[in-house]
């Protein structure tokens, strides 16, 4: 078994590649033997999904099945997690640790993308890149955008908990 599943994370993508490796396996099963999931419903309550900018809260539940509680609770340890990113990442920089910013800021890229918050997971690029060039004037103007958009992300999320409850 080879193969890869690229961020962000696309559940049909995923699930297609996994049965792929996984249907070798099990030729001697029944393939109808299985139960077949159920349509997955996308239930956003009162909240209006158009408002939000920084997070694209569509493509978010359906890549996580369309469980909007599992997305607030994804959306909450997420903002809880990198409440202290600028400020880490802010004094590796100052200490020219640009390999650990930079790794740090492929985290947040990656974990934004799977979030559907584009905005943010391009401005955390933008940082990887000058880190992985070793251009620290550029690395932190680069947080700067970050920072932007990690504020701008949490508004968004407290938002989106008040509409919801």
């Amino acid at each position: 078994m080879d193969d890869y599943i690229p961020k962000p994370i696309d559940k049909n993508q995923m699930m297609s590649t996994i049965k792929a490796h996984l249907l070798p396996l099990s030729s001697s099963v029944k393939e109808n033997s299985a139960p077949k999931p159920e349509a997955t419903t996308i239930s956003t309550g009162k909240a209006d999904l158009l408002k939000y900018q920084q997070l694209d809260i569509k493509e978010a539940l359906e890549r996580i099945g369309g469980d909007m509680d599992i997305l607030i609770s994804i959306l909450d340890n997420f903002d809880t997690y990198n409440s202290n990113f600028v400020n880490k990442v802010s004094s590796m920089v100052e200490n020219n640790e640009l390999k650990e910013a930079g790794d740090l800021a492929h985290n947040l890229k990656g974990s934004a993308a799977n979030l559907s918050a584009t905005a943010l997971s391009k401005a955390a690029l933008r940082l990887e890149r000058s880190c992985r060039e070793n251009q620290k004037e550029n690395a932190s103007a680069a947080l700067n955008g970050v920072g932007v958009k990690l504020d701008l992300l949490k508004e968004e999320i407290a938002s989106l908990n008040k509409d919801l409850s």
